[in-house]
């Protein structure tokens, strides 16, 4: 199970990372570098990408205020961040 999970820190644009990693499970640390999140809350912040296949991907972030994001690639479309 673990041969399938990975550690990253994302620098740059998030979206654009998401869609180059190939592990199905990918746990990351966002940071002053990282772009194209919601609002400032994500930075410094942990998450999770989930990988189907090259169009179906999922992204999770745990803000720092206590919020969840999410935002899901398919078929070609980011979805947009949704906070919960």
């Amino acid at each position: 199970m673990f041969d399938y999970v990975e550690w990253t820190s994302i620098v740059g644009d998030i979206l654009a990372i998401a869609q180059g990693i190939v592990s199905p499970i990918t746990f990351f640390i966002t940071g002053q570098a990282t772009t194209n999140l919601p609002d400032y809350t994500y930075n410094y912040s942990t998450g999770m990408i989930f990988r189907r296949t090259s169009d179906q991907i999922f992204i999770l972030i745990f803000g720092r205020d206590g919020s969840i994001t999410t935002n899901s690639y398919n078929a070609g479309t980011w979805s947009g961040w949704k906070i919960r």
